[in-house]
């Protein structure tokens, strides 16, 4: 996900993606639409004695179209024919970025919450979960790619949390060490609790109410636990 960003114009140096101010990059002005491919080099279809990375194959991450030649050998135009293959590709770049790809960073910018500490990020489990069992609990996964324990506070505020959870207050179970992490009381506030997360290590929580309310209780899921 940190290497998402590589899509976007901005966050590319002038000379690692096809297109220009003058071209392509005259209709996205602030940067919001992906390149259509992303590739690990400058890659020269026309090449010879083969195509080739200009720069070496370690000079991306390179922005660009990923079907600029298909469209050159769909008008009878390859590789073969040199510089007009060249020149066909040149107006490719003004359809370098992908509308209809890029779209799915609202996916990303669903299912992903930021924490106080960086480089860890939590991941919603749950809400691309398009034909869910019964009601599901609020779940997280979270990864500490770090080398040191991590202290992870759980932002209710930021995550959007049920008042009916937050209202009596809830426990985070870990549903991969099948373990309670946390218990949460209602008095909390916007910053909730905290989790410690070890190095380079993963839990997958879950927000568990004290009182059913329509939510499985933390009884409920020692069952499922221990059943499973």
């Amino acid at each position: 996900m940190h290497s998402a960003r590589f899509f976007y114009w901005p966050n590319l140096k002038p000379d690692r993606q096809l297109s220009t101010a003058q071209d392509g990059l005259k209709y996205d002005p602030h940067g919001l639409i992906a390149y259509e491919g992303l590739r690990k080099c400058d890659y020269n279809r026309t090449g010879l004695p083969e195509p080739h990375c200009e720069h070496g194959e370690d000079f991306g991450p390179y922005g660009e179209a990923d079907t600029t030649g298909d469209v050159c050998t769909h008008r009878g135009i390859t590789p073969a024919n040199g510089s007009a293959y060249a020149a066909c590709e040149v107006v490719g770049r003004s359809c370098t970025l992908g509308i209809y790809g890029g779209i799915f960073v609202g996916v990303l910018g669903r299912v992903v919450t930021p924490t106080n500490v960086t480089g860890i990020l939590m991941i919603d489990a749950v809400a691309t979960d398009i034909f869910p069992t019964g009601k599901p609990n609020p779940t997280w996964t979270i990864y500490n790619p770090h080398d040191e324990t991590a202290n992870v506070e759980f932002n209710t505020s930021a995550l959007g949390m049920p008042q009916s959870l937050l209202a009596t207050g809830f426990d985070l179970i870990d549903l991969v060490s099948s373990s309670r992490v946390a218990r949460c009381g209602a008095a909390a506030g916007a910053r909730g609790c905290a989790i410690v997360i070890g190095a380079d290590s993963a839990v997958v929580v879950e927000a568990v109410h004290r009182q059913s309310a329509g939510f499985k209780t933390d009884d409920d899921v020692r069952i499922q636990l221990n059943s499973s």
